[in-house]
């Protein structure tokens, strides 16, 4: 059996990450801001179906 480990597939990529530091805060807080609106709206959600009954009820 004769395997070729210099020949990776077509889907490997062959040079390391060629991700960019400077824009990781930049997507941590993106993902923080995004959390905390998740968190606000689903918070908002709730007080607003209450207030929607009430609403009714009168």
């Amino acid at each position: 059996m004769n395997i070729e480990v210099n020949n990776p597939g077509p889907y490997l990529d062959p040079a390391p990450c060629n991700f960019d530091p400077q824009i990781l805060p930049e997507l941590i807080f993106q993902q923080q801001l995004a959390q905390e609106n998740k968190e606000k709206s689903s918070s908002h959600s709730g007080r607003a179906k209450r207030l929607g009954h009430g609403l009714r009820a009168l």
